[in-house]
Order: C-alpha cells, then sequence, then structure tokens
C-alpha cells in the first residue's frame, strides 16, 4: 500500500503544480494594465519647468517649426519629382535618389548635383522656409504639446519630426556653404543661429532620443562653421554674432533629460504590466508585444488557431516564470538611472572612477530584464555624447573667438589668454578632457595659422594627431592616442563616376 500511496501523493502534487501554474499563466494572458498616472502630462510639466517658458506660447512655437518642417518637406520631394522626370540618374552609393545637400557640404565637384541641391534651396527660400525659420529662431524655445491620442507610451512621441529636423539641419548647413562662398558671412551667422535654435529646442524635448539627435545636429552644423572659419576670413560682426548665439542657445539639462527618461519607462511599465495593487505584476505578452518586440525569449511567432494560441501560452509562461516582475525591473530601472544620474552630474574626467563603473551597469541588465533592457539601450552613448556636444560647441566659440580677435587686430593672439577680456570673458575649458583647448600657431605657408585642438579623453597631448574626418576617434572610449582637432580642413567625398 505504502507505494500507491505514494504515487497517490505525487500524483496529486503534480496535479496541485500543473493547477497553479496554468492558473498564473491564465491570469497573465488575461491580465490587462492599469493606467493610473498621466506621463504625458508630467513630461509636459518637466519640459516647461526645464525651459522656464509658457507652455501656450512654447506650444505655438513647436507647431510653427512642424508646418515648417511639413513644408520643406513637400517642396523637397516636389523638387525630387521633377529631376527625376527630367532623367537625372540618381547615384544609389550617396542619397538614392533623394536630394540630401551632401554634394554643396561636402564640396564635390559634380555640376549637375551641384545644380541640383542649388535649386532646391532656391525653391526652399521661395517657399518661405527660410523665413519661417527666422519667426522660429527669434521667439521662445518651442516645446512639444501633450498628444490628443495618450494610448501610446510617451517614448514614442518624437519619431516623426526627427528625420524631418536631420533634413532641415542639412539644408541650412549647405545654404551656410554657399553664403561662405558667396562671401555673405552675415548670411552664415544667420543661418547658424537658426540650426542653433534647434538644437536647444530638441535639447529641452527631455528624452534621450532628443538629446542624440541634438548632438548630432550641432556636430553638423559647427563642423561646417568652422570649415568655413578656416577657409576664408570673417568679419567683426558676423563674429560677434556668432559669439552672441553660442552665449544665448544654452541648452537644456542633462539631469532633466534623464529625468524625463524615467518618466517615459514608468510610462512603459504601466502599459505592458498587470498590477497587483501592491507594485508587483507581470509582463502582459499580448499588450506588450506592441511596444517591446524582440526583447524577449521567446519569439514573437504568429499564426493562426492552434499554432497562435500555443505560442500565446508559451509567452504567458514566459513572463510569468522566467521574466523578472514589475516590481525587480522597476527597482532595478531607478536604481541604475540613481547612478546614471550622479555620474553625469560629474565632469567626463572623473565619471565611472567610483564604486560604480560602466560595465557593471550592462552587468546588471540580463536578458529578464527586457523592458529595462529597452529603454536603457542608449544611456552610454547619451552620457557620452553631451560631453562631446559641449565640447564641439565649446571648441567652436574660442575658433569664432581666434577670428574677432583677428579682425580686430590684423593678426592671430599669440596663446589663448589674449583672448581675455577683450573677446572673452574666460577661455572655455574641455569638457571632455577637463582641459584646456591646445592652441599653437603653425607656418600655414602663406602665413601664420594656428591648430587648436582637444587633447581627448586619454588627458594625453599627442601634437594634434587625430585619424578620422568625423573627429571622433579621440573622443571614444578606446581613443587613446589620438586628438580632436577644432579648425580641420573639409573632407570631401571620393568622386563618383
Amino acid at each position: 500500500m505504502r507505494p500507491r500511496r505514494v504515487a497517490v501523493a505525487l500524483l496529486a502534487f503534480i496535479l496541485v503544480v500543473v493547477g497553479w501554474v496554468s492558473f498564473e499563466t491564465l491570469a497573465v494572458m488575461r491580465g490587462t494594465p492599469s493606467i493610473t498616472v498621466d506621463y504625458h502630462e508630467r513630461l509636459a510639466f518637466l519640459r516647461q519647468e526645464a525651459a522656464g517658458v509658457d507652455a501656450l506660447v512654447a506650444y505655438d512655437a513647436w507647431r510653427h517649426l512642424d508646418e515648417t518642417l511639413s513644408i520643406m518637406q513637400t517642396v523637397i520631394q516636389e523638387c525630387d519629382a521633377r529631376t527625376q522626370e527630367s532623367g537625372f540618374a540618381s547615384r544609389e552609393d550617396w542619397d538614392g535618389g533623394e536630394v540630401d545637400f551632401t554634394y554643396v557640404l561636402q564640396g564635390v565637384s559634380i555640376p549637375l548635383d551641384i545644380e541640383r541641391e542649388e535649386r532646391t534651396l532656391a525653391a526652399l527660400d521661395e517657399a518661405g522656409v527660410r523665413s519661417r525659420m527666422a519667426q522660429f529662431a527669434a521667439g521662445p524655445i518651442g516645446l512639444q504639446p501633450p498628444p490628443d491620442d495618450t494610448s501610446l507610451p510617451i517614448m514614442f512621441g518624437q519619431m516623426p519630426i526627427i528625420s524631418k529636423v536631420r533634413t532641415l539641419a542639412k539644408a541650412h548647413g549647405a545654404s551656410m556653404c554657399l553664403a561662405a562662398a558667396a562671401g555673405h558671412v552675415e548670411d552664415v551667422a544667420t543661418l547658424f543661429d537658426e540650426v542653433v535654435a534647434v538644437v536647444q529646442m530638441l535639447s529641452y524635448q527631455g528624452t534621450v532620443i532628443d538629446w542624440l539627435v541634438a548632438g548630432a545636429i550641432a556636430a553638423d552644423v559647427t563642423d561646417e562653421l568652422r570649415c568655413e572659419l578656416d577657409e576664408r576670413d570673417f568679419d567683426e560682426p558676423a563674429c560677434r554674432r556668432l559669439l552672441e548665439t553660442l552665449d544665448r542657445r544654452r541648452l537644456g539639462s542633462v539631469t532633466s533629460a534623464l529625468e524625463a527618461e524615467r518618466a517615459a519607462f514608468h510610462d512603459l511599465v504601466q502599459r505592458t504590466f498587470t498590477d497587483d495593487g501592491t507594485g508587483d505584476g507581470y509582463f502582459i505578452p499580448m499588450v506588450g508585444v506592441n511596444f517591446v518586440s524582440g526583447t524577449r525569449g521567446i519569439a514573437s511567432v504568429r499564426g493562426a488557431g492552434v499554432v497562435r494560441s500555443v505560442w500565446e501560452i508559451l509567452e504567458a509562461f514566459e513572463s510569468r516564470f522566467r521574466l523578472a516582475s514589475r516590481r525587480e525591473q522597476v527597482e532595478l530601472y531607478d536604481r541604475i538611472m540613481d547612478g546614471i544620474l550622479a555620474e553625469a552630474r560629474l565632469p567626463r574626467p572623473r565619471r565611472w572612477t567610483g564604486d560604480l563603473r560602466r560595465d557593471d551597469v550592462d552587468r546588471m541588465i540580463t536578458d529578464r530584464h527586457h523592458v529595462v533592457q529597452l529603454s536603457m539601450g542608449a544611456w552610454g552613448r547619451f552620457i557620452d555624447q553631451t560631453s562631446i556636444m559641449t565640447s564641439q560647441l565649446e571648441g567652436t566659440r574660442i575658433m569664432v573667438a581666434i577670428e574677432l580677435f583677428r579682425a580686430r587686430h590684423d593678426r592671430l593672439p599669440s596663446s589663448l589668454d589674449e583672448l581675455v577680456p577683450g573677446v572673452l570673458p574666460s577661455v572655455p575649458l574641455d569638457p571632455v578632457s577637463g582641459m584646456a583647448f591646445v592652441y599653437r600657431l603653425v607656418d600655414a605657408g602663406d602665413g601664420v595659422g594656428f591648430d587648436l585642438y582637444s587633447v581627448g579623453v586619454d588627458g594625453e597631448d599627442n601634437g594634434g594627431h587625430h585619424k578620422t574626418s568625423r573627429e571622433l576617434l579621440g573622443w571614444s572610449t578606446d581613443g587613446v592616442g589620438f586628438d580632436v582637432p577644432v579648425n580641420r580642413k573639409r573632407q570631401a567625398l571620393d568622386d563618383v563616376d
């Protein structure tokens, strides 16, 4: 009788376990999210508080820019259509048939392509894009208003405008190049101010993606300006206007952007997890797959009938018994974000030198923390990019100040100290290295020139030695032995047959 009793007891135990597992899995399948906090409104408040502007006025400025971008996109599409109708053969290696102003910016001597881009820029002017951008730059910082439809997480709110903003910045960069070639340096300063106004606006939107796009645009426009300053003389009024832009267009706080990113994470969690009333719950696959697809261990295979039902059961089982719960993911995210915020407040040379190291963060996030993985994907790049963007702007400020000194005194300063106090109140340090930018007079062949560069992340003066046209190697974490030039020659694309 004893073996039979054991078998019965074991069977009963198995049935209880199977019943409990089935009950828990079914509960996840039938779970619904509980959206209790309007994070769209919270993000709007954070943006307004950081920018210090009236909300309604800031929303109008955003809508004005959005309308301008729509006009720009329509004009470019119409110009592309006319170009293709005329028999223009696109060079897919460069532009895929869509104008992107690469040829003007890179100084490529291909008449048909240059003419095509110049015609597009002229059409943009005729459509009022330039005049509308002047109005935008003269107004307050634009802020994105809360959406009418709050059914999507706030982390997806910026996507439609980002690609259009990049195109606008390239068009303005090309216009800067053409204006400088025509000797209209005041127009260069005006165009630069309008692009930096967009960079400033993006930095106040409160998400990592906004900051990264702002950094990319800042890299493009400061790179173009530095090339123009290297190629020709700027008069004093243009230099003063450029310095005014760099002084006035202050960027939004990095910590504000990170706190807004935290709000975006909590918004995503409340939309994709159940809530048991104590702050815990489980990921809901049938809801969360719309936002977190591709981050889970079980692939999101979809079929019909029995196949679909089996996959839904497997996904619910994975959510309940393998993936981290709501409380575990939230606590991990907040702990990591608190550490990142503390590091972001430090100068870059002092970051990741204490108890928290960069590799520690990556090791803390496993594939069980799939929503944390999604939300933390760009954190390292973002932290680095904020210092790089500021370094680009500060290096450009010094280069403009040197040009203003030359315009006043008909010579270059013997050292950066000569710029103080007549041109600059003080010489800015490089945010990447925490050290001074290096300035040296050199023989330019037809006179005296100068080298201006950052010593990069290794903090070592490598004599201005650099490797890439985008200057990023000296800024990367493994950029030992390389510096980052501020004044550099324009890097043309290879000739295209």
